[in-house]
This record gives C-alpha cells, structure tokens and sequence, in this order.
C-alpha cells in the first residue's frame, strides 16, 4: 500500500510551545502540583502522558486552590485571568501568540464601539475566552443563517476562530459585508491551520482514502475529516493506530494521512508503520521482520555503535594498522554509552518531540541506562588491557561527555552548543565520539 504523508500533520506552532512549557514547569515543579485549566491540548493520549508527569487538568477554577496553573493554548478570559491571580497559584501562560493577537483585536474595537462578530464554534474553549475580551459587545456565528438572525449593527468587526475553515470564513463575511454598513474583517485564521487545510484538499484528490489523525474533541482535527469528506475521498477519522485493525483498508491501493495540530508525531507514526504493513504476505514476512529489526537498532542507538566500530576498522585499515577486534569493541561500546546517557540525561528528556525513539527510552530509561552504564565499564576496561594511555584517554573523554549534562552555572550562564555531528549531543561527545574512533587504534 502506498502511504502519503501530508507535510503539515502534527503540531503546530502554539500547541508545541504550550507543551514544552507545561513540561519545563513540572520539571522544576519541586513538590507543588501542576495544573492545566482544561486539557492543555485537545489530544486524549497527549493528556494522559503528562498526567504521568503530575499534570493534572481541571474543568472549574474552583478546583484549585494552590500550586502552579498553566494557562492553555486557547486562552482565558479576562474575568478567569482575574479569578486565579485572587488564588494562591502561580501563573504560567501558554496562551498561543495568534489566539493572544484576536484576543487583543477584540478588546481593541470593543472599547472603540464595535460589536463583535466572532466566527466559529460557541462551546470551543478558544471562543469562550475570546467572548471574554468583547466587553459583553460579542455575538458567535458558525454560518450565513446566523449572521441573517443579527439585529442591525452601525458598526462591526469581524474575526474568526483560529482554526476555521477559510473557505466558510470568506463566504460568511461576505454576507456581513452586505448586512452591515461599517465592517472591519481581520485575518485571524493560523497560517499552519490554512495550509493544513489546503494540503488535505490536495490529498484527497491524489488518494483513493484519507485517514485523519486526531483527538475526536479536536475541532481543526474534525475540521479536515469534513474538508476531506467534502472532496468525494472515503475519510477515517481515528485517534489511534489501534482503531484501524477494525476498518476495512483492502480496497484502497493509495493512502493519505494527516493529522490535526494537536497530535503528536509518534501516534502518527505508529498509524503509517501500520498502513506500511498492512498488506504484507508470507513472502514480505522476511523482509518484514528484517526491517522491524533495522529500525529496533536505529531506535536503540546499536547502530551508531555499530557505526562506530566500522569506522574504527576503517581507521586501522587506512593507517595500516593490524587490525585489532578489542579496538572495535572499544569505539562500540563507548559509543553507545555515550549516546545513551547524554540522551538520558539531556535537560530535554522527556519532552513530546516527535521523536520515535522517545517513547522506549520513556519507558524502559532505568534499563537502558544500566546498558550505557554497563557498556561504558566494559570500553574501559577493554581500553586498560590495551594499556595504559589508552584508559587515560578514554576516561578523560568519559568524563568530559558525562560533566556536559550537569549543571554547574545557571541556566543564563550555560555553554551554547558549538558543534552538531547528527546522532552526537554535544560538543564533548561529538569530540570523544573522534578520538575513540580514530586515536585509540594508534595505541
């Protein structure tokens, strides 16, 4: 089965900043609970994987009374601004920029003596709060027959839910435009949300099926299965990878997947490792299980340390060097400790980045580290039966690696990155990962 995977799925701007702050902040919580004012993001598994790091949502302000409050990406309104700030919590706002821009075009042209028109949907959280800003002067509409019901305005102004349908929020102001006399549209549809939409329009019409990837409380998620549907193209509108072992794919030759901007990349992904197997018989089971076990080294990082050991004997080849099975050994193994233990201990560990080898690192992180541990004692002690420079060496290099994680000034005083070898960390592992390659063999 041939699988399409659209450019724009997964999360956009606002979503992954609103994540990543939600986990610096239970990262450094100390012993305060954290909670969001209802779900960070609309994306069930997202949720629940923060919960595993004591994020906590709550439906009503009344539920907290102190500890740390995060504010959503969709925002609150003034009046709940207010509330909290009478608490006893601290506030970390992880409103996104665009809905923060509508919120202050709102406010702007309430206090001017318009009437507000905010396009989309009345119950969204994002509209909820944007209501908040109109002064008691906002109205919702979600179509042309809403806008009809309007009274007469001497003046209005025009905005829309992030993530609306342009097509819809084009056609609905152009029978405001006819309604009223004085009317000031703004552009407030997210950038990413446009091209999203754009995308799956393109999608539907190249493939013969369209899966959607999303929470079903998602309103842009919702949004593309409909945009979709709306092409002619069946649609499957799923959360997980786990739902499409009940849907019927054998018809469909060519898939397209998208995903809304709440996502995350690793659900994603396990839907397309799905759709890429789907159709395997006995004669692909091999290669199958050949692949699954390609990407099982990859993920593991056995393969940079398989790497490391090729360019070993490629060094001791080049210099003409007898080859030695101990060097090898050598560069593998410190390699993949190396790799390990800065990822472990990586100040970015544990974030939702989309990463596939995020998630087995998660889980199995004491496992994997008596790995690295283990890994790194036996390049040791391979070295010192080479001799003793060679353990000098590799220990210096171990302990420069190891003392890059830790810290020892502020954040604001922390050494920037200086070079970046893909698959190495740092600058000091990036340096060990050369001499234990290329010096080792000469000793």
């Amino acid at each position: 089965m041939e699988v399409k995977l659209a450019k724009t799925a997964g999360f956009c701007m606002g979503v992954k900043r609103a994540v990543d702050k939600v986990l610096d902040v239970a990262r450094h919580r100390g012993k305060k609970q954290v909670f969001t004012y209802g779900p960070i993001i609309h994306n069930p598994q997202t949720v629940e994987l923060l919960k595993k790091r004591g994020v906590m949502p709550v439906d009503k302000l009344d539920e907290i009374e102190e500890g740390i409050v995060v504010v959503r990406a969709h925002g609150i309104s003034p009046e709940e601004r207010e509330q909290l700030e009478k608490k006893n919590v601290e506030i970390f706002d992880a409103t996104c920029p665009r809905v923060a821009r509508v919120q202050s075009i709102i406010m702007k042209h309430a206090l001017s003596g318009y009437k507000i028109i905010i396009v989309g949907e009345r119950e969204h959280p994002e509209v909820t709060a944007l209501m908040g800003y109109s002064s008691d002067q906002g109205t919702v509409v979600r179509n042309r027959e809403a806008v009809d019901k309007l009274p007469p305005y001497e003046k209005v102004c025009v905005v829309a839910q992030t993530t609306q349908n342009l097509e819809e929020y084009d056609e609905i102001t152009d029978t405001i435009k006819k309604k009223f006399p004085v009317v000031e549209v703004f552009d407030t549809i997210c950038r990413s949300t446009e091209k999203r939409q754009a995308e799956i329009r393109e999608l539907a019409v190249e493939t013969d099926g369209i899966i959607i990837v999303g929470g079903k409380n998602s309103a842009n998620t919702k949004r593309l299965a409909v945009i979709s549907q709306k092409q002619g193209t069946p649609t499957f509108h799923i959360e997980t990878a786990d739902e499409l072992r009940s849907i019927d794919l054998s018809k469909h030759e060519k898939i397209g997947v998208s995903a809304g901007a709440s996502t995350p990349n690793w659900i994603t992904d396990g839907v397309v490792d799905y759709l890429l197997h789907y159709k395997d018989g006995k004669r692909l089971r091999k290669l199958r299980g050949l692949y699954n076990l390609w990407i099982f080294m990859v993920r593991t990082d056995i393969y940079s340390a398989i790497g490391a050991g090729c360019l070993s004997l490629v060094g001791m080849l080049f210099q003409g060097i007898g080859i030695s099975i101990i060097n090898v050994m050598i560069a593998a193994t410190y390699v993949y400790a190396m790799h390990t233990i800065n990822r472990l201990q990586d100040r970015n560990f544990g974030r939702i980045k989309g990463s596939f080898r995020e998630e087995t690192y998660v889980r199995h992180k004491d496992t994997y580290m008596t790995l690295a541990v283990l890994s790194l004692i036996m390049a040791l002690v391979l070295s010192f039966v080479q001799g003793t420079v060679p353990f000098m060496l590799l220990l210096l290099m171990s302990l420069l690696g190891i003392l890059y994680n830790i810290t020892i000034f502020p954040p604001r005083w922390r050494l920037k990155r200086l070079v970046d070898i893909p698959g190495s960390k740092n600058v000091f592992t990036a340096t060990a990962w050369a001499l234990a390659t290329v010096l080792i063999p000469l000793f």
